[in-house]
């Protein structure tokens, strides 16, 4: 009956249905029922139709409420939801007030900014890249300009993304997305995604820790790198749709001031690093700079909810597809190509979903290292 509305892609987890809609690159959870009941209405002919066969279902419900409420759901969810639109500042020279130079594998960065005030947004994150003069095989150049309470990012004198100051992360992704298709030799349309959270490897398999702002899994995977494991990608972790990997994302690990105790005992010259208070509304964030850094990809075999609690016994438990979608839909980029969306739903669907509650360095870190002997000899 609505057919044209229908979900392009439907998974089902256990007892819920994860449904993608082509035209507005939506994903939502429902329980099976309810997913059973939409597909009998958008595959009905008509009205009498659906009302004969919700009536075999359940013979109490009312046909024509529940085909609004269906319809309803299916408008909202082929909806496009735009971000308001911030004034596009026009690239000018002059406001080239501050450059620094970062070398990143073959690819240098040039970043101008046209005030004093941006340079937090990408400095303290890229630091340890610092090459005043270093020469690369390829070479790109940022402008970022703030005028009038907004910030456009340029690269190569060319417009890419203006947003309110206090959109401030839209440049940040926009800016990082364009360095990992740099340092990776790929394009933006060859990436899966880019997920909010922070990956950590072995060297053989990759584990995704995602969890709101605040639940720790920045610290985590600082405590982990000084504990044998490799960061590989904090806060933006992007996948590669050819062969569903996490590859590595450059920028140091940023810590919220909270955690400062906890990490002093682990890392040498803790006071020294980088440090910002551009975000006020997270206070003061500390950088730690990658222990080691690679050009690699690692499968990820497991996504794992984080949450800190001082005093909480450290326990890492199976848990379901809703809270995890929860947390990491929101903020993470997610394709709009249907064949990369089949591929995010298809690899939700065999990766081990996990809660991990923690508080002791030791515990956590040896319950870490437990999940990932865990992968061994366990196939793609």
């Amino acid at each position: 009956m609505l057919q044209s509305l229908a979900p392009t892609y439907q998974i089902s987890f256990d007892d819920t249905v994860l449904l993608w809609f082509l035209k507005s690159n939506k994903y939502g959870l429902v329980d099976k029922e309810f997913s059973d009941i939409l597909n009998h209405y958008t595959n009905s002919k008509s009205l009498h139709d659906f009302e004969h066969v919700l009536n075999d279902l359940d013979g109490q419900s009312d046909g024509v409420l529940v085909a609004q409420n269906l319809r309803t759901f299916l408008e909202s969810s082929n909806t496009f939801e735009h971000d308001g639109i911030a004034k596009i500042i026009p690239f000018q020279l002059q406001n080239r007030v501050i450059l620094e130079k970062y070398l990143i594998g073959d690819t240098i960065l040039e970043i101008h900014y046209s005030n004093a005030s941006l340079k937090p947004l990408f400095h303290p994150a890229l630091e340890q890249y610092l090459a005043k003069n270093r020469s690369a095989s390829q070479k790109l150049i940022f402008d970022i300009h703030l005028e009038n309470g907004n910030i456009s990012l340029y690269i190569n004198e060319e417009h890419v993304i203006s947003a309110r100051q206090a959109d401030y992360h839209k440049i940040q992704g926009k800016f990082i997305m364009h360095v990992i298709c740099a340092i990776h030799k790929r394009l933006e349309s060859q990436w899966l995604g880019t997920f909010h959270g922070s990956t950590i490897t072995d060297g053989n398999n990759a584990v995704l820790f995602i969890g709101n702002s605040g639940k720790g899994k920045s610290t985590l995977c600082a405590l982990l790198a000084q504990h044998g494991f490799q960061l590989l990608a904090d806060d933006v972790s992007p996948m590669l749709s050819e062969d569903r990997k996490i590859y590595s994302n450059p920028n140091a690990i940023s810590i919220k001031h909270g955690a400062f105790e906890v990490l002093k005992p682990y890392l040498k010259d803790f006071d020294a690093l980088p440090k910002t208070s551009f975000y006020q509304n997270k206070g003061q964030i500390a950088y730690v700079p990658q222990n080691t850094f690679e050009l690699k990809g690692y499968s990820c075999k497991a996504i794992v909810m984080v949450n800190y609690m001082t005093g909480a016994e450290t326990a890492l438990k199976r848990t379901t597809i809703a809270p995890v979608l929860e947390t990491l839909i929101p903020e993470s980029w997610l394709s709009h190509n249907a064949a990369h969306a089949k591929q995010f739903m298809d690899w939700l669907q065999q990766a081990q979903l996990y809660e991990l509650t923690y508080s002791n360095t030791k515990s956590v870190v040896d319950k870490i290292s437990s999940l990932f002997t865990s992968f061994d000899g366990v196939s793609e």
